[in-house]
């Protein structure tokens, strides 16, 4: 249900919302191989704070938020907050900590979702607010994100106060990103093969030097790759401070 408010608000909530193009074709396929997936665009996501969170009873919340990608199968994924303790008026969270960076495949079919929650005192979490939006209708910057109860009914004044920030990835960025998930695979691989040799003493020392001497060039690889992507990404947000200044 909230994912379907979420929907009907790309065109506020007037009426039909047509179908993602690639959607109405007929090779159309919902669960592509692995290897036909591409990321099309990442989405980094701060949590900085929140304002006049609701209450369960008269006890004092101790809130932690939930972002959370949903979709396809493939575009799910979750990112937890630490807890606040004792504060449901102003809670805030650091920048630094509080961040998680999607990679999203589809975007037609994926959205955003925040679910705020209090951590009572067994330690389990009760629901106290949600927002979902598409991510096809985010747009990069500070936002303060309104929050509905759990009949997606707006909860007056309360809000979170997130950064948001969309970025398209390029052809040859996602040849990048391809090449580090491989080389990611390979070395679990040969972690897992290292790990034989050495719970089985009689195999030949020689085919493990060749694993380890593999495992640490690849290494090397991916670093150099990771290194790559982060340069990109600050001439990127370079690029765009010198647009708004």
């Amino acid at each position: 249900m909230q994912m379907n408010h979420a929907l009907f608000s790309l065109n506020g909530r007037t009426g039909y919302v047509l179908q993602p193009e690639s959607m109405r074709t007929e090779k159309y396929d919902p669960m592509p191989p692995e290897s036909q997936r591409k990321i099309l665009m990442t989405l980094t996501v701060k949590v900085l704070g929140a304002r006049h969170l609701p209450k369960l009873g008269r006890s004092i919340a101790c809130p932690f938020v939930e972002v959370e990608v949903c979709g396809a199968e493939y575009d799910n994924s979750k990112f937890k907050t630490t807890v606040v303790n004792d504060n449901g008026l102003s809670p805030v969270w650091a920048a630094s900590q509080e961040k998680v960076t999607f990679e999203i495949y589809d975007p037609n079919l994926a959205f955003l979702r925040f679910v705020v929650y209090e951590e009572d005192m067994f330690s389990d979490p009760n629901f106290l607010a949600h927002a979902t939006y598409p991510i096809k209708g985010i747009k990069s910057g500070f936002r303060s994100v309104p929050l509905k109860n759990g009949h997606s009914e707006d909860i007056e004044l309360a809000s979170l106060l997130v950064f948001c920030e969309m970025r398209p990835v390029l052809e040859s960025e996602e040849e990048l990103y391809s090449s580090c998930r491989q080389l990611r695979r390979r070395q679990e691989e040969l972690n897992n093969q290292l790990f034989l040799y050495d719970t089985h003493q009689n195999l030949r020392s020689a085919n493990r030097d060749a694993l380890i001497k593999e495992f640490n060039v690849n290494e090397n690889q991916l670093q150099l790759y990771q290194e790559k992507c982060n340069r990109r990404l600050r001439e990127k947000r370079v690029s765009n401070s010198k647009f708004y200044s």
